[in-house]
């Protein structure tokens, strides 16, 4: 029967093994929201811990041997609040900084097209791997706005994992 519930409950009610026993259940969070899986029975527990504030400066230090890209890839993560939250994950800084670094590095690129958001962030993101890593002469741009029609049209349609046959529709090449 269907009926409605507020997602916290079929959480916990997951994590107590009440609904889908037998089943595994892997909780992320942000550290300020960890709070509230306390009453939970849980039987493993492991905390990843992520960077706190200084070690983030520290990281983008490291990530470029020019301080001055360094400084002005922080300041511009540390001026937007989403971004900023995403550096407490270690890997998201790479991400960052490879993403962003090219930005600050290069004095041809336009102010207003460095990334705000995190779809912006991972647009520019993918069309730099597929600018990089890609053999044909297609353009990243192309590529990236199939694949984008394609999540589109799968997020109407509630598909969740795409096939080769899904990629041929799109004219984008499945993995050898």
């Amino acid at each position: 029967p269907e009926f409605s519930c507020e997602v916290s409950k079929i959480v916990f009610s997951l994590i107590q093994h009440k609904l889908l026993p037998g089943c595994s259940v892997l909780v992320t969070s942000r550290p300020t929201a960890i709070h509230l899986l306390e009453k939970a029975e849980i039987s493993v527990w492991v905390e990843i811990l992520g960077l706190v504030d200084g070690e983030r400066n520290e990281y983008f230090n490291r990530l470029f041997e020019d301080r001055t890209v360094a400084a002005a890839v922080f300041k511009h993560v540390k001026e937007n609040e989403i971004l900023y939250t995403m550096t407490y994950n270690p890997s998201c800084c790479w991400i960052l900084g490879l993403t962003l670094g090219p930005f600050f590095t290069q004095g041809h690129r336009d102010q207003q097209q460095i990334p705000k958001t995190i779809t912006q962030l991972y647009s520019c993101y993918t069309c730099n791997i597929l600018r990089t890593h890609s053999c044909e002469t297609e353009s990243p741009r192309d590529v990236l706005l199939r694949v984008g029609q394609m999540a589109l049209t799968a997020v109407s349609e509630k598909v969740i994992v795409f096939t080769d046959g899904d990629l041929i529709k799109y004219n984008l090449q499945p993995s050898q």
